[in-house]
């Protein structure tokens, strides 16, 4: 039986006021340039560890803000569950 807990973190949202996308790098990402400025509205996110030690990634609306979740991928494409293999 694991003894691993989930970890849960409040994650601050910012407003972009420039945004500059670099060309695609080696490895398929771009360099970016940002300046923002934080907000007073946060989201939860929270790892929780499974016992067959797979990844899974999972998003649930709650928001007052409106968007559609229909283009976040929940697989290995996803950046979150790159990291949480990385770990």
């Amino acid at each position: 039986m694991s003894t691993a807990r989930p970890v849960r973190v409040m994650a601050p949202g910012k407003i972009n006021v420039s945004f500059r996308v670099g060309p695609p790098r080696p490895d398929g990402y771009h360099s970016v340039a940002s300046v923002y400025l934080a907000v007073s509205l946060y989201e939860e996110a929270v790892a929780t560890p499974r016992e067959d030690g797979r990844i899974t990634a999972q998003v649930r609306s709650g928001s007052e803000l409106e968007f559609a979740l229909d283009g976040v991928p929940l697989d290995e494409s996803n950046l979150a569950v790159k990291a949480a293999l990385l770990l």
